[in-house]
């Protein structure tokens, strides 16, 4: 993927045909936080997700090549 190995985050490798892929997620991107709360695992990206789920969004930081991305989804 060609990143900073250095990066904290979980990197999306391959959002394929996934919602993530529909909201604009590429492959190397790092999310960083979901509503304010930090991620560092697989785990705790799908618990944040979750809970996001049940109050109607998520508000995501994202690198994206160096560059900080915010992010609100809602439904």
């Amino acid at each position: 993927l060609q990143m900073n190995l250095m990066a904290k985050g979980v990197v999306v490798v391959s959002p394929g045909q996934s919602i993530a892929a529909n909201q604009g997620f590429q492959a190397g991107d790092i999310v960083k936080s979901v509503n304010g709360e930090d991620i560092h695992t697989v785990r705790q990206l799908k618990q944040a997700l979750e809970a996001g789920a049940q109050q109607g969004g998520w508000n995501l930081e994202v690198n994206r090549g160096g560059q900080r991305l915010s992010l609100s989804i809602r439904y």
